[in-house]
């Protein structure tokens, strides 16, 4: 299974990625885990990202595309992976499926999850983090018992970037650029869209089972 999958802000992507993961034994590959562990082990690649970021530029989509090509050539990708986070542009796209025809390979199918923007607002200006344990609540949907988190700590933080405004406009800038990419694959009859409002993720995660079990051999 050779997937990716698509999800704005609060959709719960990164969660379903790795529940995914999990179930068929093939690794979530995150850019920003890839970037992170470049710069880490001090790879040539590694440096021109950090001298990127360092100045306060953004990493391209050549040295992204390099970083994903080369990642899907490790052993572990050998049977299937989740795209997370990539590709992100249609140049991307149009590398990933030419990198793949290369190694005889293609995608199996794209997951697009769809969440209400009202509730997806309410999922991230909601969302408390515990200051001593990193444990995640939303006060709407799963709150804290009593106000405390489960290592017994009160210091439930929001984020300063977690206002409604700053949402919503995080929100279009998804929407305006992942709505061409969905079209790309809609037209490759790639895309499954999965709604996920007013679900709980062990609910969601039973609709993605269902629709990739199409899909395996």
């Amino acid at each position: 299974m050779e997937l990716i999958f698509f999800g704005a802000p609060g959709s719960g992507k990164g969660t379903q990625a790795k529940k995914v993961a999990a179930w068929l034994s093939i690794p979530q590959i995150s850019t920003g885990d890839i970037l992170r562990n470049e710069i880490q082990k001090g790879t040539e690649l590694g440096l021109r990202v950090k001298s990127v970021l360092d100045e306060g530029g953004l990493v391209g989509d050549e040295i992204v595309i390099e970083l994903i090509n080369n990642r899907l050539q490790d052993t572990d990708c050998s049977n299937g992976y989740i795209l997370d986070g990539f590709p992100r542009t249609v140049a991307q796209a149009e590398a990933l499926e030419e990198m793949l025809k290369k190694a005889g390979r293609g995608i199996t199918r794209v997951i697009s999850l769809e969440v209400d923007e009202t509730e997806l607002v309410q999922r991230i200006t909601k969302r408390q983090t515990c200051g001593k344990c990193g444990a995640i609540y939303n006060s709407v949907f799963s709150p804290a018992p009593n106000g405390k988190c489960s290592c017994g700590s009160e210091d439930l933080r929001v984020r300063a970037d977690d206002n409604e405004e700053t949402v919503r406009n995080r929100l279009k800038n998804y929407n305006k650029s992942s709505s061409v990419l969905v079209g790309v694959y809609e037209k490759k009859k790639k895309l499954s869209q999965i709604e996920g409002s007013g679900l709980t993720p062990d609910q969601v995660f039973n609709k993605v089972r269902e629709e990739l079990g199409r899909f395996i051999k």
